[in-house]
């Protein structure tokens, strides 16, 4: 199902996004690790329960923001890009990194806050239309174009992180804000993928 997942197929998800290492000899012990990430989140028993098509079965389901939720936990964080093949993952900022930027922002949005108070103006409600993640794409595929070749565009995410950058409130952030923040600021890999030499698309 399209933005849902059972854990098996949430493991199958993470192992192929973050290309982790010996997927088929470790899958048993990935699945453990993602199924232990949703209980120490407090989400084991917050899916919806539906019939898997398949298996004409009911199984818990859970949803893209989920998986989003336990990637952001400094457990599951740190070990998909330790065991990840892919040195655009295996080289990211630590969680202990991602925290001060967490700090930084805060104190950054506290300086605001100051600011606006003092001019006496106020934010509109946020919003994101069509056309601006439309924009925002085009925008990003002008720099990711190499020879012209370039996997598809994830809008759903995209949508997703901009519309959590404009909701945001910098002193309750939470970690999957500045997971956003970073997947804005270095969307390849992320939002698209370049092709291979051989025409097989990296679907992101």
């Amino acid at each position: 199902m399209d933005g849902m997942y059972t854990i098996e197929e949430m493991t199958d998800s993470i192992i192929k996004e973050f290309s982790l290492v010996d997927p088929v000899k470790n899958r048993r012990t990935y699945y453990q690790k993602v199924r232990r990430s949703l209980e120490n989140a407090g989400l084991i028993d917050k899916g919806t329960v539906m019939v898997n098509p398949q298996t004409r079965r009911k199984c818990m389901y859970y949803t893209e923001f989920q998986k989003l939720t336990i990637l952001a936990e400094k457990s599951l964080y740190d070990y998909v890009r330790k065991n990840s093949a892919d040195d655009t993952y295996k080289h990211a900022p630590r969680f202990k990194d991602i925290q001060k930027q967490i700090d930084d922002q805060r104190q950054d949005y506290v300086d605001y806050l100051s600011a606006q108070t003092m001019s006496g103006t106020t934010d509109s409600d946020p919003y994101v239309s069509d056309e601006e993640v439309k924009a925002k794409k085009r925008d990003m595929m002008l720099e990711a174009l190499f020879n012209v070749f370039f996997t598809p565009f994830n809008e759903d995410l995209l949508k997703n992180d901009l519309e959590r950058m404009l909701v945001a409130d910098d002193i309750h952030l939470e970690f999957a804000d500045i997971e956003a923040h970073n997947r804005l600021e270095h969307p390849e890999g992320v939002y698209y993928r370049r092709k291979k030499l051989d025409g097989a698309d990296s679907q992101p």
